[in-house]
């Protein structure tokens, strides 16, 4: 007999789940807060050609992601990130939101 569910087996309501999707805040190379839109390669639209076409390059998928969320101005904050600063930013993003790239 399978054992009854408990309350956090229950999935998350819409609008819970929508909670989740808080932007994602760092320090620029300016030294101010700066955001981004929550890490969704669904909502940036990844494809299953992308992922073909990239399937051994993770780099060209995240640049795919973050040019579909990002604005222009969120772009320019990136780009004057330092190379380190940039991958600890991309990285700590992805984990806020508990999503990964696709492998």
């Amino acid at each position: 007999m399978a054992a009854p569910k408990q309350p956090q087996d229950r999935k998350l309501k819409a609008a819970e789940a929508d909670a989740l999707k808080a932007p994602f805040e760092y320090v620029g190379a300016d030294g101010e807060t700066k955001t981004l839109p929550f890490f969704s390669p669904t909502a940036a639209g990844l494809t299953s050609g992308d992922l073909r076409k990239n399937r051994n390059n993770e780099l060209e998928l995240l640049y795919i992601i973050i040019e579909a969320l990002a604005d222009d101005a969120q772009l320019e904050s990136l780009d004057a990130l330092s190379v380190e600063r940039f991958g600890e930013v991309t990285r700590d993003w992805q984990e806020a939101t508990g999503a990964e790239l696709p492998k």
